[in-house]
């Protein structure tokens, strides 16, 4: 089974996706932080990248929680994906 990040994000395009998934204007930065507080600073937190997850405006914690949430996606659907895949190939 691939890694996700050793594999399949070597090159960084995974990373590229969820970054630019991250919203930059403020108003749907403080809407993230609004609906989905909790969530975004428990996902800075599991990161463990410093104390303070209103880093760069809040924009760090949401970056870690879409990526937990590909993470998650990922470890759930990989198995069935690469099996899909592999008989694609076939």
């Amino acid at each position: 089974m691939p890694c996700l990040n050793n594999d399949l994000d070597y090159s960084g395009a995974i990373h590229s996706i969820v970054d630019s998934s991250v919203p930059v204007y403020t108003h749907e930065i403080k809407t993230a932080w609004y609906l989905h507080g909790s969530e975004l600073e428990e996902a800075y937190e599991n990161a463990g990248v410093g104390d303070n997850p209103m880093e760069n405006d809040g924009m760090s914690a949401i970056y870690f929680f879409i990526m937990e949430k590909v993470q998650e996606w990922y470890n759930e659907n990989a198995e069935e994906v690469f099996e899909e895949w592999k008989e694609a190939k076939s």
